[in-house]
């Protein structure tokens, strides 16, 4: 599953159009709610640490 369960993606085409639609619904839900919420002063490192988060692999733990 690369683009998770969002009923909307069935009905995007293209891989860009499912990655834009996703990168906005994060953009515009989930960051603009975490900076209203919790008054953050700097917003770029915010984005910059959930990107690298996001893009880490899991690891295997033993």
């Amino acid at each position: 599953m690369m683009f998770g369960d969002m009923p909307y993606i069935i009905d995007l085409k293209t891989d860009e159009d499912k990655f834009d639609y996703l990168n906005d619904l994060f953009e515009e839900i989930y960051f603009k709610d975490i900076e209203e919420r919790y008054t953050v002063l700097l917003p770029a490192v915010l984005r910059d640490l959930t990107s690298v988060l996001c893009s880490q692999k899991q690891k295997d733990m033993t």
